[in-house]
């Protein structure tokens, strides 16, 4: 039996039968586990804890930081890699046991790599750069110790890329060092280099993963500008040819899926505004155009206009978000985001009124993608 999700002729499958579910991002499901002062032990309670939420609340699987966020967090894998591939494994099991799946996304911020190795952020352009060394064997290693893992639906390269490629006004939104030194125009990371890096990292986890799991780039939705930005250097709204183009170059050979995270209920597409309906009516027949389903990663709103909305007005657009999902075959969406320890930003808890309301809202969504699938 295939573990996993897959890709087969357009189509995401699930223990060989068409697969449609929502689920939620865990972004510290692992990072949790390290040791937060040098010396001390990794500590997989907080990850077991919540996984057992997750299971009690049927939510049936997650995406989540299959690594540190900044440079400094990189030498708890290098300094102390049997410890830290035991508490990875250990959580990956923990899930296997709680029917909880996983995607893990292995380089979530994109300067984090290259700045522990004192490289620009191209360097991930860059075949022969520490950082893309160390991206060959960090995937390698977790594929290693994880392929056999029931729990994992999936592997992600990263967080957002696409968000920082070729930014028109790169100079100013370069994010800073750790050092305080000045980035400079090798900082201004392509299509080019990502989709170098997105290319080489699906090679290497097509070669050691025997059941042929999903790959997916972790993007974001694609910038209104996104072919432009990278041919012209220009803020020009894309055509939807032109959107379709560099669609396919973020997502290339082995790219299971198109991978989006949507915050909104409307957006200037294609010199017009389009509501979040007619965009995914758009994106679903284009993903099914190019036989790769559309993976919404996350979602949620950030639109609501008045100074503090009430909970009842949140409630009524995460309800009409995770509704569209439903009513346009997404077959696999994830809300941002659980954090049992409540610190990750616009995260919510199992106690909290938010928390409640969402894990409701995905068993109702489930629900009805079941009823669809009979």
């Amino acid at each position: 039996m295939k573990y996993g999700l897959s890709n087969q002729n357009g189509t995401l499958v699930f223990e060989g039968a068409p697969y449609f579910g929502m689920g939620v991002n865990f972004y510290n499901l692992f990072n949790s586990s390290f040791p937060k002062e040098e010396g001390d032990a990794f500590d997989v309670s907080v990850a077991f804890y919540g996984l057992k939420v997750l299971a009690e609340n049927k939510i049936p699987y997650v995406r989540a930081n299959l690594g540190g966020y900044y440079w400094h967090e990189l030498p708890v894998y290098l300094g102390r890699k049997e410890e830290y591939r035991a508490a990875i494994l250990k959580i990956a099991k923990e899930a296997e046991r709680l029917g909880v799946g996983i995607i893990p996304s292995f380089f979530w911020l994109i300067q984090c790599v290259s700045d522990y190795y004192r490289e620009p952020m191209r360097a991930w352009g860059d075949e022969t750069s520490l950082t893309r060394r160390f991206m060959r064997e960090y995937t390698a290693d977790m594929t290693a110790l994880l392929k056999d893992c029931q729990s994992i639906w999936g592997w992600e390269f990263g967080n957002e890329y696409n968000l920082g490629a070729d930014l028109p006004n790169a100079a100013e939104n370069r994010p800073p060092l750790y050092d305080g030194s000045p980035r400079d125009a090798s900082d201004c990371i392509t299509l080019t280099d990502i989709e170098s890096a997105f290319g080489e990292f699906s090679e290497i986890v097509r070669e050691n993963d025997p059941h042929d799991r999903m790959i997916t780039s972790g993007n974001a939705t694609l910038r209104a500008s996104q072919y432009n930005m990278h041919a012209y250097g220009a803020w020009i709204q894309d055509t939807e040819e032109e959107h379709e183009k560099v669609t396919e170059r973020f997502h290339p050979a082995y790219m299971d899926v198109v991978s989006e995270h949507i915050y909104f209920r409307k957006e200037n597409y294609f010199g017009r505004e389009m509501t979040l309906e007619e965009y995914l009516a758009y994106t679903t027949e284009m993903c099914a155009s190019i036989k790769k389903p559309l993976l919404v990663g996350e979602f949620g709103h950030n639109d609501l206009t008045e100074p503090e909305p009430t909970e009842e007005r949140k409630e009524a657009a995460y309800r009409y978000m995770a509704g569209c999902m439903v009513d346009f075959n997404v077959q696999a969406s994830l809300l941002w985001n659980y954090d049992p320890l409540g610190g990750i930003e616009y995260s919510f808890t199992e106690t909290s009124r938010k928390g409640q309301f969402l894990f409701a809202l995905i068993r109702d969504c489930n629900e009805e993608y079941a009823k669809k699938t009979k």
